[in-house]
């Protein structure tokens, strides 16, 4: 019998489980908690995609809220420990319910439940809190999540002399690449006080991805010879991804690279925090993974 999309999901949801479960057993807490934040984040991105059920996506939910409490305890030393191992592991029974060959979905046993409404009482109480910050962060980029928005421009047409700059975009690496919805980058020309010196343009989704890069390899043609660009120029390049319950997308990080930084040849560049900061001053990094905007650039003058 054919695999549907949840039965795909719900194999790779088993095996990732397992894989931190492992990791649990044998001590290697830091992987562990890892793993598990990865499955946790993995589940909730396909929460509003998957034709489920009100009710089985609750569940589904709430296997997320208890991977979500096992990482928090073996990341932090403040942590209670809600659910042991064992606990943990009897999530398993509960993913494979899921299955098409499944007669029902299995319910998230009682004894879990009281940790897991706490949990999620606490992070609605913070969403209140954040909603109007992140209301700020929502962009004008289409609200679709069909993944085909692209906006790239030709190379310049412009009088001999002047330097053209083309930047090759090859992979960004997040810790959590494989969870984001149609994420796409858009590539500007700023000055110092934000404005926009030419005309933004926004990649593809990308070609390929894993757990730790999204792959773009595309080119995009800056609309702005060398030149022209003045001193605090900056060319910022900004990653959204779309969100489903809000059907907006949202400014996830950004990178940038100053004007005596353009050079021809291959370049790695940080991540930083949103949101973005005009004057490029106060900058906080996104991860302390070894974690950058992979790009390759070729500057050309014109003849």
């Amino acid at each position: 019998m054919e695999q549907t999309e949840t039965d795909q999901l719900t194999e790779k949801w088993l095996h990732g489980l397992k894989k931190a479960t492992d990791f649990d057993s044998w001590g290697q807490l830091v992987e562990a908690g890892d793993e598990y934040a990865r499955l946790m984040r993995q589940i909730r991105s396909k929460l509003s995609i998957l034709k489920l059920d009100d009710e089985k996506k609750m569940v589904l939910s709430k296997v997320a809220s208890c991977l979500e409490i096992r990482a928090n305890f073996l990341k932090s030393e403040n942590e209670l420990e809600e659910f042991r191992l064992e606990d943990i592991k009897r999530l398993s029974k509960v993913l494979e319910s899921f299955r098409s060959s499944s007669p029902g979905v299995q319910l998230l046993p009682k004894e879990m439940s009281a940790p897991v409404d706490r949990l999620r009482k606490q992070q609605a109480s913070e969403t209140v809190q954040v909603k109007e910050f992140e209301a700020n962060e929502e962009t004008d980029l289409p609200l679709s999540s069909q993944g085909k928005l692209s906006s790239l421009l030709p190379k310049l047409n412009v009088e001999p002399g002047l330097t053209l700059v083309t930047v090759n975009i090859v992979k960004i690496g997040l810790k959590d690449a494989a969870d984001h919805i149609d994420p796409v980058i858009t590539v500007s020309c700023k000055d110092l006080n934000g404005v926009e010196l030419c005309a933004k343009q926004t990649t593809p989704t990308p070609t390929s991805r894993d757990d730790t890069y999204l792959t773009y390899d595309v080119n995009v043609e800056l609309q702005m010879p060398l030149e022209k660009m003045s001193k605090g120029t900056g060319v910022v390049f900004e990653l959204y991804h779309y969100k489903p319950k809000r059907r907006a997308t949202s400014l996830k990080c950004y990178a940038f690279m100053e004007i005596d930084e353009l050079k021809s040849g291959p370049c790695v560049i940080e991540l930083y925090n949103k949101p973005y900061d005009n004057k490029r001053k106060k900058l906080t990094l996104l991860t302390k993974k070894p974690l950058y905007l992979h790009l390759n650039l070729s500057l050309e003058k014109q003849h």
